[in-house]
């Protein structure tokens, strides 16, 4: 039985917008090629949850050598992603400046690819919020298939 979305996308809003790239700049100190969210299209404090949309697009940095022919995005990246999204979440919690560091991937799963020309759907839910760590469960989903889950723990600096 294939995994299942956390979130019920059946009234998701996928044209809508709460963060547009400006807006992620505020909050993230992320630049250049090291920006993976275009855009965030959910955000709700009360079911602490969260979803953003990563566009792959044919002229990042990656895409000549992994792998030459045939591009894949890099599990890592897409790792980063669910990062940058768990750190925008915190930002806006967050009663202090601190901005959330990647600290490690707990079971992390890659189940899929991620190609030029899709969007990576990125859900996130928090599960706690602490001093020294975050924990923000992560789902990546393309064109409704789960390619990637697991855990994001994150570090306040």
């Amino acid at each position: 039985m294939p995994p299942i979305a956390f979130f019920d996308l059946s009234n998701f809003e996928f044209t809508r917008t709460v963060f547009d790239k400006e807006a992620i700049r505020a909050r993230l100190p992320h630049r250049y090629e090291m920006e993976m969210l275009d855009r965030v299209i959910h955000f709700d404090a009360e079911s602490q949850t969260i979803a953003g949309i990563k566009e792959v697009r044919e002229d990042e940095f990656w895409v000549r050598g992994h792998f030459p022919g045939q591009p894949v995005l890099p599990g890592v990246l897409i790792g980063e992603a669910a990062g940058q999204l768990s750190a925008l979440y915190y930002s806006e919690m967050a009663s202090n400046d601190r901005i959330l560091a990647f600290a490690a991937a707990d079971s992390l799963k890659l189940r899929g690819t991620v190609v030029p020309g899709e969007d990576l759907l990125l859900l996130g839910r928090m599960l706690e919020i602490k001093p020294r760590a975050t924990r923000f469960q992560a789902q990546g989903l393309v064109d409704g298939r789960i390619v990637f889950e697991g855990i994001i723990v994150g570090m306040p600096l």
